[in-house]
């Protein structure tokens, strides 16, 4: 039995927040959507600006839900180059504000031997270690 290692449960815990995150963000895009008459200004003329503000929200919110989706099923990706996903997924999020305390170590991590071999990768294919 292979003992997974902590790069790898640490990047679940990175995917699993980053689903959480998306969630929220849907959530966000549908409370914008039923009570932005209160959060924009008097000015604005409301019939014009209905529309475009409904389609965005929903467009928004289902894009959020989509990349949760991906996040939260990510970790159990199985494909053939599953160690070179999941390393594009860690450095896609050291690139966002929120998660590069937690993705610039785990990209660190990534990259040891015993990493790789859990996904399948010797460590001499491909990328110099």
């Amino acid at each position: 039995m292979t003992v997974m290692p902590r790069a790898v449960a640490w990047y679940t815990v990175y995917c699993c927040l980053n689903g959480l995150l998306n969630l929220a963000l849907a959530w966000g895009c549908f409370y914008f959507r039923s009570h932005w008459w209160s959060l924009v200004p008097n000015s604005i003329d409301y019939e014009e600006a209905a529309w475009a503000i409904q389609m965005i929200s929903v467009t928004f919110a289902v894009a959020a839900l989509v990349f949760a989706a991906i996040s939260f099923t990510l970790p159990s990706y199985a494909g053939r180059r599953r160690w070179e996903v999941h390393l594009v997924n860690i450095v896609l999020g050291a690139g966002s504000v929120i998660f590069t305390p937690i993705c610039l170590p785990l990209l660190l991590a990534w990259f040891r031997p015993e990493v790789r071999r859990h996904y399948g990768d010797e460590p001499g294919e491909g990328m110099v270690t």
